[in-house]
């Protein structure tokens, strides 16, 4: 008998492993946002994070690289596209992008 009651809290902890191991987030992806500035300004956010979601929401809170070289604080964030193979809808935007420098 004591051994089953062994056992049981071990079937347990094994059991909560497993779940916790299933829940476990999707690992980080490449994404380059388009945003514009706190001063109006196109600018560009390179992060990783784990979903175009993610990078959605918090694009829009790093500091952004502008057309002309400068950081600006991000003001509102028009579209994010996951890197490498992910294009902006701006053509204007994605040669900026493709020319910056990494």
């Amino acid at each position: 008998m004591s051994r089953r009651i062994y056992v049981r809290p071990m079937l347990l902890l094994f059991t909560v492993l497993v779940c916790t191991t299933a829940r476990a987030e999707l690992p980080p992806s490449e994404y380059a946002c388009h945003v514009v500035t706190s001063g109006g300004a196109p600018g560009l956010v390179e992060l990783q994070v784990e979903s175009r979601r993610r990078a959605m929401a918090v694009a829009g809170k790093l500091p952004a690289r502008t057309v002309t070289g400068g950081r600006v604080q991000a003001a509102r964030v028009i579209e994010c596209v996951q890197r490498p193979q992910g294009r902006f809808s701006d053509s204007n935007f994605q040669a900026f992008y493709e020319n910056a420098p990494r």
